[in-house]
């Protein structure tokens, strides 16, 4: 009686290492791989780039627009909404700028980065790696 046992459990041992192979397509990872950066801006964007001034409100932990167009010579406006202190950061520039809530700030153009795509952030709730509170600016 034990034999049977023994052989009924070598068998679904054998079934279940060989479902559980290297060699099953369904188990592999993922194939697709990230898309390759691009300097046109997402669709998505809202484009201001007519305008002399653009600008991004702040509000509680995001901006909006998250991802927006501008001239390179263009004022900004930051708008901060919320109830806390906020911050834009212009990744790999020197604008560092807090607006405090229910203010304003203006800057003046020209953009102290060169035209193309650039991560802003907010030092407080985001990171230069565009997590958290963060957009894109492309600008033109």
């Amino acid at each position: 009686m034990r034999k049977p046992f023994t052989i009924v459990l070598l068998l679904l041992l054998a079934a279940f290492g060989a479902a559980c192979g290297g060699d099953n397509p369904a188990i592999e990872g993922p194939t697709t791989t990230a898309p390759e950066p691009t300097d046109e801006p997402t669709e998505d964007c809202d484009d201001q780039s007519g305008a002399a001034t653009a600008e991004i409100t702040m509000v509680d932990s995001s901006f909006d627009p998250a991802c927006v167009i501008v001239e390179g010579d263009a004022d900004l406006t930051l708008v901060n909404n919320g109830a806390a202190l906020h911050n834009f950061t212009l990744a790999n520039t020197s604008v560092d700028v807090d607006v405090d809530p229910g203010a304003s700030q203006e800057l003046g153009g020209p953009s102290p980065a060169e035209a193309g795509e650039h991560v802003f952030y907010c030092k407080y709730h985001g990171t230069a790696a565009g997590d958290g509170m963060a957009g894109t600016m492309t600008i033109v």
